[in-house]
């Protein structure tokens, strides 16, 4: 068992938490380059809504689908901003009101990359955080088992 733990599951430890951190680094990255994006300001909310997501708990997100034009060339996109929106149902709400069907919007792009657009430029730090803090965790405990550093457990003989 002692094997498997340090060369199958330590492994598979640290590759999941690794990705995991090196998403949400690439994430930040992202959000600090688009500080310097250039902006449209008629893009065109197309649809918006609330979308209640029912697991163990109840979490709410918001879906935005608008439109925008760079250089004579329309694009659409739904992402609000980097990484995830959601939460509880007021913030969303909040959010939602922002964004009415119908409404002109200031559509953020990637000069790069002009299909790639957001309409806030700021990360939900706290989520990403939480993230990338269990990440690092998973990518240690990865680690520490590959190299055998965590105690055998006791045998049950």
């Amino acid at each position: 068992m002692d094997k498997i733990v340090r060369f199958v599951i330590g492994p598979l430890f640290a590759g999941v938490g690794g990705l995991v951190v090196l998403v949400i680094i690439r994430g930040m990255v992202i959000e600090e380059r688009s500080a310097e994006w250039p902006q449209v300001y008629d893009g065109k909310v197309l649809a918006s809504s609330v979308v209640e997501t029912r697991t163990e708990s109840v979490s709410y997100s918001v879906k935005v689908r608008y439109e925008y034009t760079v250089d004579g060339v329309r694009y659409t996109s739904d992402r609000i901003k980097f990484g995830a929106v959601s939460g509880g149902k007021r913030s969303a709400e909040a959010t939602w009101e922002r964004y009415p069907a119908g409404s002109l919007v200031t559509v953020y792009y990637d000069p790069e990359k002009p299909s790639s657009s957001v309409l806030e430029r700021d990360m939900e730090a706290g989520s990403n955080f939480f993230v990338l803090l269990i990440g690092l965790v998973i990518l240690g405990a990865g680690i520490a088992m590959t190299l055998g550093l965590l105690p055998p457990r006791p045998s049950s003989d």
